[in-house]
Protein backbone atom coordinates (compact mmCIF):
# COMPACT_ATOMS: atom_id res chain seq x y z
CA UNK A 1 0.00 0.00 0.00
CA UNK A 2 1.19 3.24 -1.19
CA UNK A 3 2.15 5.68 1.77
CA UNK A 4 -0.82 7.95 1.53
CA UNK A 5 -0.76 9.25 4.52
CA UNK A 6 2.59 10.66 4.23
CA UNK A 7 1.40 11.89 0.60
CA UNK A 8 -1.69 13.58 2.25
CA UNK A 9 -0.22 15.06 4.99
CA UNK A 10 3.32 16.12 3.86
CA UNK A 11 2.90 15.88 -0.46
CA UNK A 12 5.27 14.16 -2.12
CA UNK A 13 7.27 17.06 -3.02
CA UNK A 14 8.28 16.60 1.06
CA UNK A 15 10.25 13.92 -0.29
CA UNK A 16 13.17 15.75 -1.93
CA UNK A 17 14.23 16.54 1.79
CA UNK A 18 14.93 13.22 2.68
CA UNK A 19 16.17 11.96 -0.55
CA UNK A 20 18.80 15.01 -0.14
CA UNK A 21 19.88 14.11 3.72
CA UNK A 22 19.96 11.04 2.66
CA UNK A 23 22.15 11.67 -0.80
CA UNK A 24 24.37 14.02 1.59
CA UNK A 25 25.51 11.35 4.15
CA UNK A 26 25.75 8.34 1.37
CA UNK A 27 29.22 7.61 0.57
CA UNK A 28 28.81 4.35 -1.35
CA UNK A 29 28.70 4.33 -5.07
CA UNK A 30 25.63 2.62 -5.28
CA UNK A 31 23.75 4.09 -2.79
CA UNK A 32 24.64 7.88 -4.03
CA UNK A 33 23.39 6.42 -7.19
CA UNK A 34 19.91 5.33 -5.78
CA UNK A 35 19.22 8.49 -4.00
CA UNK A 36 20.06 10.34 -7.29
CA UNK A 37 17.67 8.12 -9.27
CA UNK A 38 15.00 9.16 -6.72
CA UNK A 39 15.60 12.64 -7.19
CA UNK A 40 15.11 12.04 -11.10
CA UNK A 41 12.06 10.48 -10.75
CA UNK A 42 10.64 13.55 -8.10
CA UNK A 43 11.72 15.70 -10.66
CA UNK A 44 9.54 13.83 -13.26
CA UNK A 45 6.75 13.52 -10.92
CA UNK A 46 6.67 17.31 -10.57
CA UNK A 47 7.13 17.96 -14.37
CA UNK A 48 4.13 15.41 -14.65
CA UNK A 49 1.96 17.18 -12.47
CA UNK A 50 2.91 20.13 -13.72
CA UNK A 51 2.49 19.48 -17.56
CA UNK A 52 -1.14 17.63 -16.52
CA UNK A 53 -2.71 21.19 -15.08
CA UNK A 54 -1.49 23.10 -17.83
CA UNK A 55 -3.42 20.41 -19.97
CA UNK A 56 -6.71 20.19 -18.03
CA UNK A 57 -6.46 24.35 -17.76
CA UNK A 58 -6.43 24.27 -21.42
CA UNK A 59 -9.92 22.76 -21.44
CA UNK A 60 -11.80 24.71 -19.09
CA UNK A 61 -14.63 26.70 -20.42
CA UNK A 62 -15.78 29.53 -17.81
CA UNK A 63 -18.49 27.32 -16.33
CA UNK A 64 -16.69 24.32 -15.73
CA UNK A 65 -17.10 24.45 -11.99
CA UNK A 66 -15.64 20.53 -11.61
CA UNK A 67 -12.82 20.79 -13.97
CA UNK A 68 -11.62 24.51 -12.36
CA UNK A 69 -11.94 22.48 -8.71
CA UNK A 70 -9.69 19.94 -9.94
CA UNK A 71 -7.33 22.16 -11.28
CA UNK A 72 -6.93 23.81 -8.13
CA UNK A 73 -6.73 21.01 -5.51
CA UNK A 74 -4.37 19.61 -8.27
CA UNK A 75 -2.22 22.95 -7.34
CA UNK A 76 -1.96 21.87 -4.22
CA UNK A 77 -2.10 17.72 -3.89
CA UNK A 78 -0.35 15.72 -4.35
CA UNK A 79 2.69 17.69 -4.54
CA UNK A 80 2.11 19.40 -1.01
CA UNK A 81 0.09 18.62 2.02
CA UNK A 82 -3.65 18.74 1.24
CA UNK A 83 -5.92 20.84 3.41
CA UNK A 84 -9.54 19.11 2.77
CA UNK A 85 -10.97 16.07 1.94
CA UNK A 86 -11.27 17.42 -1.63
CA UNK A 87 -7.31 18.00 -2.07
CA UNK A 88 -6.55 14.46 0.24
CA UNK A 89 -8.72 12.10 -2.32
CA UNK A 90 -7.03 14.25 -5.13
CA UNK A 91 -3.38 13.14 -3.42
CA UNK A 92 -4.66 9.69 -2.96
CA UNK A 93 -5.89 9.12 -6.69
CA UNK A 94 -3.27 10.92 -8.22
CA UNK A 95 -0.51 8.53 -5.77
CA UNK A 96 -2.57 5.81 -7.80
CA UNK A 97 -1.95 6.60 -10.62
CA UNK A 98 1.81 7.53 -10.08
CA UNK A 99 2.60 4.38 -9.14
CA UNK A 100 -0.24 2.01 -10.87
CA UNK A 101 -1.01 0.31 -7.24
CA UNK A 102 -4.54 0.66 -6.78
CA UNK A 103 -4.45 -0.27 -3.05
CA UNK A 104 -6.59 2.12 -1.22
CA UNK A 105 -5.18 0.64 1.96
CA UNK A 106 -7.36 1.71 5.29
CA UNK A 107 -8.80 4.41 4.02
CA UNK A 108 -11.55 5.17 6.73
CA UNK A 109 -8.55 5.70 8.41
CA UNK A 110 -6.25 8.31 6.49
CA UNK A 111 -9.34 10.60 5.31
CA UNK A 112 -11.32 10.71 8.36
CA UNK A 113 -9.36 13.93 9.91
CA UNK A 114 -10.09 15.84 6.60
CA UNK A 115 -13.78 14.65 6.00
CA UNK A 116 -14.41 15.46 9.91
CA UNK A 117 -12.54 18.49 9.58
CA UNK A 118 -14.47 19.11 6.29
CA UNK A 119 -17.93 18.21 8.04
CA UNK A 120 -17.61 20.39 10.76
CA UNK A 121 -16.85 23.73 8.75
CA UNK A 122 -19.61 22.90 6.08
CA UNK A 123 -17.38 21.97 3.17
CA UNK A 124 -18.19 18.84 2.27
CA UNK A 125 -21.75 16.30 2.94
CA UNK A 126 -21.90 12.85 3.34
CA UNK A 127 -23.20 12.77 0.04
CA UNK A 128 -20.11 14.22 -1.53
CA UNK A 129 -18.15 12.12 0.37
CA UNK A 130 -20.10 9.08 -0.79
CA UNK A 131 -19.92 9.95 -4.31
CA UNK A 132 -15.88 10.62 -4.62
CA UNK A 133 -15.40 7.47 -2.88
CA UNK A 134 -17.66 5.80 -5.32
CA UNK A 135 -15.51 7.04 -8.01
CA UNK A 136 -12.44 5.72 -6.79
CA UNK A 137 -13.53 2.38 -5.99
CA UNK A 138 -15.07 2.32 -9.86
CA UNK A 139 -11.91 3.98 -11.04
CA UNK A 140 -10.00 1.04 -9.42
CA UNK A 141 -12.21 -1.86 -10.76
CA UNK A 142 -11.88 -0.40 -14.03
CA UNK A 143 -8.53 0.32 -13.99
CA UNK A 144 -7.60 -3.15 -12.52
CA UNK A 145 -10.65 -5.46 -14.07
CA UNK A 146 -11.80 -8.37 -12.31
CA UNK A 147 -10.57 -10.49 -10.77
CA UNK A 148 -8.06 -7.51 -9.25
CA UNK A 149 -6.14 -7.94 -6.23
CA UNK A 150 -6.80 -4.90 -4.72
CA UNK A 151 -8.09 -3.99 -1.10
CA UNK A 152 -9.90 -1.43 0.88
CA UNK A 153 -8.90 -2.57 4.72
CA UNK A 154 -11.95 -0.37 6.66
CA UNK A 155 -12.71 -0.80 10.39
CA UNK A 156 -10.73 -2.45 13.43
CA UNK A 157 -8.64 -0.73 15.56
CA UNK A 158 -6.28 2.11 16.06
CA UNK A 159 -2.51 2.06 16.94
CA UNK A 160 -3.62 2.79 20.86
CA UNK A 161 -6.17 0.13 20.92
CA UNK A 162 -9.35 2.26 20.43
CA UNK A 163 -11.90 1.20 18.17
CA UNK A 164 -11.62 2.61 14.59
CA UNK A 165 -15.07 3.00 13.05
CA UNK A 166 -16.67 6.40 11.24
CA UNK A 167 -19.12 7.61 8.96
CA UNK A 168 -15.99 6.63 6.10
CA UNK A 169 -16.61 3.60 7.53
CA UNK A 170 -19.82 2.84 6.14
CA UNK A 171 -19.56 5.12 3.50
CA UNK A 172 -16.68 2.52 1.87
CA UNK A 173 -19.14 -0.19 2.68
CA UNK A 174 -21.99 1.43 0.71
CA UNK A 175 -19.53 2.63 -1.96
CA UNK A 176 -18.30 -0.59 -2.99
CA UNK A 177 -22.50 -2.43 -3.50
CA UNK A 178 -22.33 -3.66 -6.65
CA UNK A 179 -18.59 -3.58 -7.73
CA UNK A 180 -16.16 -6.60 -7.82
CA UNK A 181 -13.18 -4.99 -6.91
CA UNK A 182 -11.64 -3.28 -4.62
CA UNK A 183 -11.97 -5.93 -2.31
CA UNK A 184 -13.55 -4.50 0.86
CA UNK A 185 -12.56 -6.12 4.23
CA UNK A 186 -14.15 -5.11 6.94
CA UNK A 187 -12.49 -5.49 10.63
CA UNK A 188 -14.65 -6.55 12.96
CA UNK A 189 -14.52 -6.01 16.93
CA UNK A 190 -16.99 -6.87 19.70
CA UNK A 191 -17.85 -2.58 19.84
CA UNK A 192 -18.36 -2.14 16.37
CA UNK A 193 -21.36 0.27 16.12
CA UNK A 194 -24.79 -1.18 15.18
CA UNK A 195 -24.93 1.17 12.07
CA UNK A 196 -21.59 0.25 10.23
CA UNK A 197 -23.12 -3.93 11.31
CA UNK A 198 -26.55 -2.90 9.53
CA UNK A 199 -24.40 -1.10 5.94
CA UNK A 200 -22.31 -4.38 6.09
CA UNK A 201 -25.05 -6.97 6.50
CA UNK A 202 -27.60 -4.77 3.97
CA UNK A 203 -24.94 -5.21 1.23
CA UNK A 204 -24.37 -9.27 2.10
CA UNK A 205 -28.37 -9.30 2.79
CA UNK A 206 -28.57 -8.01 -1.33
CA UNK A 207 -26.00 -10.80 -2.45
CA UNK A 208 -23.03 -9.13 -2.70
CA UNK A 209 -19.61 -10.31 -1.52
CA UNK A 210 -18.47 -7.03 0.52
CA UNK A 211 -17.30 -6.68 2.94
CA UNK A 212 -15.24 -9.65 3.61
CA UNK A 213 -15.81 -9.90 7.61
CA UNK A 214 -12.71 -10.19 9.63
CA UNK A 215 -12.73 -11.01 13.49
CA UNK A 216 -10.08 -8.28 14.68
CA UNK A 217 -9.70 -9.84 18.16
CA UNK A 218 -8.11 -13.09 17.02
Amino acid sequence: VPDFEFVITQGIGAYRQRIEDALASATDPGARMFQEALLDVLEGTEIYISRYIAYLESLITQSDAVLIRLVEALKQAPMKPARTFYEAYIACSAAMGLTYCFEPGRIDNYLWPYYEKDLAEGKITYDEAFRLIRAMFEDIEQGMGHPGVTHATIGGTYSDGSPCYNTLTEIAIRAIAGLRTPNVTLRVRRDMPDYIWDAALENIKNGGSHPALVNEEL
